[in-house]
């Protein structure tokens, strides 16, 4: 079984790839936050990361 990770490691991870200057893995990690059950902070991170820019979107 996969673990669970909250949608703050979820977004957390997405800032790691962007960082990194890796658009793809980063948008992959901000949809999966998007998609995890708890919502808070994280999920509006997320969203904004995604619009930020086209690229990743």
């Amino acid at each position: 079984m996969e673990p669970v990770l909250t949608a703050t490691v979820l977004a957390l991870l997405g800032d790691v790839a962007a960082a990194e200057r890796q658009p793809r893995e980063a948008r992959h990690w901000y949809r999966r936050a998007l998609d995890a059950p708890d919502s808070d902070q994280a999920h509006d991170h997320a969203r904004s990361a995604l619009g930020a820019d086209p690229a990743r979107s």
